[in-house]
């Protein structure tokens, strides 16, 4: 769209992999639902920190539906570590007037 990323925006452009499809793309895509809660998912794997730090871990090939949380199998610590070092740094803050997840 030829537009100007703001300052206050963090990502990456997607204008690569769109003009070249097979293009390498070497980032997870990272999402958050509420203050402090992230999620970061790779081509096969989904990892979660919530705000209180509970963690989920899924193997999405093995498992698509994620029934089981690998969070906790001591096998995971470095599948974890390699996730979590994507997770946000700091949170963007509260939009005016967001009663929920406020910040402590």
């Amino acid at each position: 769209a030829s537009l100007a990323r703001p300052d206050k925006v963090d990502g990456r452009s997607l204008v690569p992999v769109l003009k070249q499809p097979d293009a390498a793309w070497d980032f997870p895509a990272i999402t958050t639902h509420g203050r402090g809660n992230h999620t970061v998912r790779t081509e096969g794997w989904r990892y979660i920190r919530y705000a209180n730090g509970d963690e989920e871990l899924y193997d999405e090939h093995a498992d698509p539906l994620e029934y089981t949380n690998l969070a906790t199998h001591p096998a995971q610590s470095a599948r974890k570590q390699e996730l979590a070092r994507w997770l946000p740094s700091t949170d963007a803050p509260n939009l005016p007037g967001d009663r929920k997840n406020k910040a402590e």
